[in-house]
């Protein structure tokens, strides 16, 4: 996210010629650590991102969103 300008200029120029392609983000971040960039990518439509940093020990889990399974139990996808 210390690029959200790059990123939403990639997302725009991808669009540019495929309106309807999906982005996934993943981050390391917590969605309140990034909350103030979520709207600029939320206005660009049809994209998931996926919070949390990996916990080692922790258990993994599934997650519906992504359909995959992810490596600690604190990380989550979202559709924006």
């Amino acid at each position: 996210m210390l690029q959200i300008r790059e990123i939403t200029d990639l997302i725009r120029y991808f669009r540019s010629h495929d309106e309807l392609c999906q982005f996934v983000i993943y981050t390391g971040y917590d969605r309140d650590e990034v909350a103030e960039y979520l709207s600029d990518l939320k206005s660009l439509g049809n994209i998931i991102i996926k919070f949390g940093r990996y916990l080692p020990d922790r258990p993994e889990r599934y997650d519906g969103v992504l359909g995959v399974t992810l490596s600690s139990d604190n990380q989550y996808a979202v559709e924006l």
